[in-house]
């Protein structure tokens, strides 16, 4: 399965006080509030981020660096505050809450949105993204367009789209799972449903499980 861009960050389409959301870039967000704060603002607009991701994951640390290219492009009129781990709210309660105005802004993966907006499963589907030099030409693509789109369409705009990979690997406590008879009566993580379908053709039996639960799972069989 690969995915060349399964992870975004949005931020809430209407504006709260107080709290800048709506805006596309990190460039834009920052040039777009020193405009509209001024330098001497008393107090830094706030901008929560809520993510599910453990401080030592890569897209944990490209956030961090996120927030503090805001941070000091804003000259500290922005104050990025971010909750990892599912500090504030579970993975497939972020992007529900970006749209409510619970928070400015979250990440979320491409199958979360499945169920909401169907084209995000287009990029989940196996094998369909193995190549690099079609993975480089997402970014400005009208397939990105289309994917914004869908999304400002839900009450959110779309901030930036992070790489995650282009492979997964299944594993099992029991055996390893190297070839397709390896997956009969196995249970599963499922992923959603285009993928979960090629697991139950395979034999196995996939079930919906938060990421951070699958270690424990895996223990305990």
């Amino acid at each position: 399965m690969t995915t060349p861009a399964d992870t975004r960050l949005s931020a809430a389409k209407r504006p709260l006080r107080k709290h800048l959301t709506g805006l596309l870039s990190a460039a834009a967000f920052a040039v777009a509030l020193v405009a509209g704060q001024g330098a001497d603002a008393a107090d830094p607009v706030v901008m929560r981020i809520s993510h599910q991701l453990p401080p030592a994951h890569h897209i944990a640390q490209l956030i961090d660096q996120f927030a503090a290219d805001v941070e000091a492009k804003s000259n500290g009129a922005i104050d990025v505050q971010i909750f990892g781990a599912e500090q504030a709210y579970k993975a497939n309660q972020n992007h529900p809450a970006v749209a409510r105005g619970q928070v400015e802004a979250a990440v979320s993966t491409n199958f979360q949105w499945g169920n909401t907006i169907p084209e995000m499963n287009v990029v989940t589907l196996p094998y369909f993204f193995t190549k690099l030099e079609r993975i480089k030409k997402f970014p400005g693509s009208p397939a990105e367009e289309l994917l914004d789109q869908k999304l400002l369409e839900k009450g959110v705009r779309n901030i930036a789209w992070f790489y995650t990979t282009r492979q997964s690997i299944f594993t099992s406590a029991a055996k390893p799972l190297v070839a397709v008879d390896d997956f009969k009566g196995i249970k599963i993580r499922g992923l959603n449903k285009l993928v979960d379908e090629g697991l139950i053709a395979a034999g196995a039996a996939p079930a919906a499980m938060p990421g951070s639960e699958v270690y424990q799972a895996l223990q305990t069989g």
